[in-house]
C-alpha cells in the first residue's frame, strides 16, 4: 500500500519517504483479519495521503521536494525538504489546523 502512494507522489515529482516506526504503526493498526486490507488502506489515507495533500495544497510542496513521515510520541510527523531551502517539521495536528484557520 504504502509503494502505491510512494510511487503516485513520484509521478508529481515528490518523493516519499516513511519511517520503520511508521510502517510498523501502520501495520499493527491496520490489520484486520475480517476486513483484509481496507482498514490499512483507509489509515493510510487518514494519517498519510491526507496530511501530504493538504502540504501539497498550503505549503507549496511540489516537483523536486521530499516529504519523510515519521512517528514521535504516536503522532505522525512530516519533514518537508523542499529543494534548495532547509527541512521543515510538520506535526499531523499542526497541517490540519493550519488549513482550518486558512
Amino acid at each position: 500500500q504504502i509503494k502505491e502512494v510512494t510511487e503516485r507522489l513520484a509521478d508529481k515529482g515528490i518523493k516519499l519517504k516513511v519511517s520503520t516506526a511508521v510502517a510498523k504503526y501502520l501495520g499493527k493498526e491496520g490489520y484486520d483479519p475480517h476486513y483484509g486490507a481496507r482498514p490499512l488502506r483507509r489509515l493510510i489515507q487518514e494519517k498519510i495521503l491526507n496530511s501530504v495533500a493538504q502540504l501539497i495544497i498550503a505549503k507549496g510542496v511540489k516537483d523536486g521536494d521530499t516529504v519523510s513521515v515519521g512517528l514521535k510520541n504516536k503522532e505522525f510527523t512530516f519533514d518537508v525538504k523542499k529543494r534548495g531551502s532547509k527541512n521543515v517539521l510538520f506535526k499531523e495536528k499542526e497541517i490540519t489546523e493550519d488549513i482550518l484557520v486558512s
